[in-house]
């Protein structure tokens, strides 16, 4: 049982109904398909969708105003200490034209 099942759990004692339900615990229901679309389907997302509202922030961001239920996925690449050394591996592969199922890996 994830996160997600405990929150629809709460928010059915509470309201009586899945109407309304949003949780951000529904990427925790990724076990196999059943588990992700049964998630999705119980999720509040409008089938169709009028405009959202968008502006930039100082920032480099953006402000959303959202004109209704919406799920919304980040990306965020930061830089990372790695210790390079100066080996470098080289490995060339190819297929001769003329006789494809033979492989030829001598040149590295």
């Amino acid at each position: 049982m994830t996160s997600f099942w405990v929150d629809l759990a709460n928010h059915l004692v509470k309201s009586g109904s899945v109407g309304n339900f949003l949780s951000a615990n529904f990427i925790y229901c990724s076990k196999d398909e059943t588990s992700i679309v049964a998630a999705i389907a119980l999720l509040d997302l409008p089938w169709n969708t009028d405009s959202h509202g968008y502006k930039p922030t100082d920032n480099q961001g953006l402000e959303i105003k959202a004109s209704n239920n919406l799920v919304i996925f980040q990306k965020a690449v930061k830089e990372a200490e790695k210790d390079l050394q100066n080996d470098v591996l080289v490995n060339h592969r190819y297929f001769q034209a003329d006789n494809p199922g033979q492989q030829d890996a001598t040149a590295n």
